[in-house]
């Protein structure tokens, strides 16, 4: 009901993200990614190379599907390599939210894989989503909450390329504008990562180009690599990001300390209240 989802057996991944309630600066529906700005999978480390994904062709028998309310829909794709040897990858969406599910599965392909881990790559040329594209430049940049309950982000307002290397296990990573958020959250923890941004000042359609490798968890050598990823697409509203899961509330800044609490008990809650009798936000600010 808040979103629309295309997915395509080219890499058997995300292909567009629409928000049905929000409009761009030229007034159409809001794509927040589609096929010509990002670019996600796995890189698969076979035998000295890498596989990545994302330019494999997969097999799916499910067609388009619309959910509602309390309803799930799921696609499945299917790529099979050799006798019970395959890659699967299965995406269940929510008819009432902003999150998709991601259940992945690598079986039967260990004797080819190498030791070094299997890594999730998502490079997003990230689009302009408002009228004001300095304002929405300054206020784009990657955050990520570690495993240990630590938050950060990259600098938003630098002109120059921002990276680093996370050597800590990481449980998200959001690549985060002035009004909307794409993340990455890991039900097991990635086992390190790399994010990295740098401004596209050339470009009036991007803002920056944001890039995020990251280390899946070892597993046993007779067991195959599985795991699960939730996306979140949608809105910075704190509430609504409070809901999707630890943390992950702080892609919205509220302050200094003495400041964030006053934001927090007082000011949210009454601007909150004031919304659903106001329909002014000048009025309401």
């Amino acid at each position: 009901e808040v979103m629309r989802v295309t997915l395509t057996s080219h890499g058997g991944k995300v292909k567009q993200v629409l928000l049905k309630h929000y409009k761009d600066s030229h007034g159409e529906p809001l794509v927040l990614l589609d096929a010509q700005s990002s670019d996600m999978g796995f890189r698969l480390p076979v035998q000295g190379d890498a596989v990545y994904t994302s330019s494999l062709f997969f097999d799916t028998a499910d067609h388009d599907q619309q959910v509602s309310d309390t309803a799930v829909a799921s696609v499945t794709f299917l790529l099979p390599v050799g006798p019970e040897q395959y890659l699967k990858h299965t995406f269940t969406l929510a008819g009432q939210s902003y999150t998709l599910e991601h259940a992945w599965e690598v079986v039967g392909l260990r004797s080819v894989l190498d030791a070094t881990p299997i890594r999730f790559v998502w490079n997003d040329h990230i689009k302009r989503a408002e009228k004001d594209l300095k304002a929405c430049r300054n206020k784009t940049t990657i955050n990520y909450y570690l495993a240990n309950d630590k938050f950060n982000a990259l600098k938003e307002h630098a002109s120059t390329s921002q990276e680093r290397l996370l050597n800590s296990p990481v449980q998200w990573v959001g690549i985060k504008q002035r009004f909307f958020t794409a993340a990455i959250i890991a039900h097991t923890p990635f086992a390190s990562g790399y994010v990295a941004t740098t401004p596209t000042p050339q470009s009036t359609t991007t803002v920056k180009e944001a890039k995020m490798r990251l280390a899946l968890p070892e597993v046993a050598p007779n067991e195959d690599p599985t795991g699960t990823f939730t996306f979140y697409f949608g809105p910075n509203d704190y509430y609504t990001l409070k809901q999707v899961t630890k943390g992950f509330a702080k892609n919205i800044y509220l302050g200094w300390p003495v400041v964030r609490w006053i934001n927090h008990l007082l000011i949210m809650p009454l601007f909150t209240l004031l919304e659903q009798y106001v329909s002014s936000y000048g009025l309401i600010i």
